[in-house]
């Protein structure tokens, strides 16, 4: 057996597997990059440059632990993941990487109690609702379990591979937006699935029931929404940059996936892995290597 670690990563001949690495050298180039556009309506001609960039950041988890108040920090994760939630499955909002599915009767009996349904309509807990809601999510059981959302779990579990905060170029007043990128290389996406049911005023009886699998993309932008949403101070974004008075506000961009190409991924367009290699040695010699650009949106291009 041979281990030569020149072959772990030689571009497409590379024996590595892990996205991780591969999203790693990715970092190194854009967290500098200094000609970003945004492919989304109403951007045209309008350039950004990178302004801060964090690798796998917890956001939720992070910012939760830190909150002085955590109950009330669950509260408004709980409603807007309530909000989310129903407006997905009743199909007043959609997303490319949703998908719901409602269930027959005969599906629903075969459920027979083995998976857990959450109630569309549990709200939220009250001021005499027992239990512990200042607990991070994923330790609510009984009695806390039954109000445990489970986009709202999913938010504070999931971690982008890359966030990018973009300042807008050429303006006097700083204008920010926060961008994730979410990366492929041998696996598919990240799915997250759950069944959700309607009861009946009861709160026994199931009326209807819906499977829901929502791809990591989808979570990835409704942490973005809730980390910009405007009418709950404590999640507002704001950013202040050295030498800027005051923090000013950041709105929510989306999540852009990055497919990594090359020999071994199961993807045939994207970032050249060999391309990535290359660029990535020349930044370690310090020779002199091409401007990177990237377009953000619902895909994200990076050209070196």
């Amino acid at each position: 057996m041979s281990i030569n670690l020149s072959e772990y990563i030689c571009g497409n001949s590379s024996v590595c597997r892990e996205k991780r690495q591969l999203t790693a050298y990715l970092y190194e180039i854009v967290e500098k990059c200094g000609r970003v556009r945004i492919d989304m309506d109403g951007f045209a001609n309008k350039n950004f440059e990178v302004a801060g960039a964090f690798y796998e950041p917890a956001f939720l988890r992070d910012y939760f632990n830190a909150a002085k108040n955590k109950s009330a920090f669950n509260l408004n994760l709980l409603s807007y993941a309530g909000e989310k939630l129903t407006a997905w499955v009743k199909g007043t909002e959609t997303h490319p990487d949703v998908k719901v599915e409602k269930l027959t009767k005969k599906a629903i009996e075969a459920l027979s109690g083995t998976e857990e349904i959450f109630s569309l309509g549990i709200g939220l807990p009250g001021e005499d609702a027992e239990g512990d809601f200042g607990k991070h999510i994923n330790g609510w059981s009984k009695p806390e379990r039954i109000y445990r959302n489970p986009v709202a779990r999913w938010m504070m579990n999931t971690k982008p591979d890359i966030a990018l905060l973009l300042k807008r170029k050429g303006v006097k007043r700083p204008s920010y937006r926060l961008f994730m990128i979410e990366c492929n290389y041998l696996s598919g996406e990240e799915v997250y699935p759950a069944y959700v049911g309607v009861y009946d005023k009861t709160g026994e009886k199931l009326k209807e029931c819906y499977h829901i699998i929502c791809g990591k993309q989808a979570i990835c932008d409704a942490v973005l929404g809730f980390m910009g949403r405007e009418d709950a101070e404590d999640v507002a974004m704001t950013y202040a940059a050295e030498g800027e008075e005051a923090p000013v506000s950041v709105s929510s961009g989306c999540t852009g996936v990055l497919n990594f190409s090359g020999a071994q991924s199961g993807y045939e367009e994207g970032l050249s892995v060999e391309a990535l290699d290359n660029y990535h040695r020349k930044l370690i010699a310090g020779e002199k290597v091409k401007e990177p650009k990237l377009l953000l949106g619902e895909k994200a291009v990076l050209t070196i």
